[in-house]
């Protein structure tokens, strides 16, 4: 083989190459923009999930406070109930009584 023979061998084995590289970087930068919008779709999707969670975050604070203000409320009725039973037993005790006088 010539030393020409050889060159132009030798060029298209670097033609060949060079073909192959620039395929692979074409397939790297489609793979690339795959991956850059899967990035962007997972990003959405993390926007998306930590309002959700901020807005769930909201309403149980605003759940947690209605408990707290009916339970007070509970507390406050039932010491109330409390109460209109003890004045109504005095009520009932003062009734029992006045029959028992009115029996004399």
């Amino acid at each position: 083989m010539t030393q020409l023979e050889e060159m132009k061998a030798e060029k298209e084995n670097l033609e060949t190459l060079v073909g192959e590289i620039g395929q692979d970087r074409d397939r790297l930068k489609s793979q690339l923009d795959e991956l850059a919008g899967l990035r962007d779709e997972l990003q959405k999707q993390i926007g998306d999930l930590t309002k959700s969670r901020d807005e769930a975050v909201a309403r149980t604070e605003n759940t947690e406070a209605k408990i707290d203000d009916l339970t007070s409320q509970l507390e406050t009725e039932t010491q109330r109930v409390r109460e209109l039973q003890d004045q109504l037993q005095k009520v009932q005790v003062a009734i029992q009584r006045l029959r028992e006088k009115l029996k004399l």
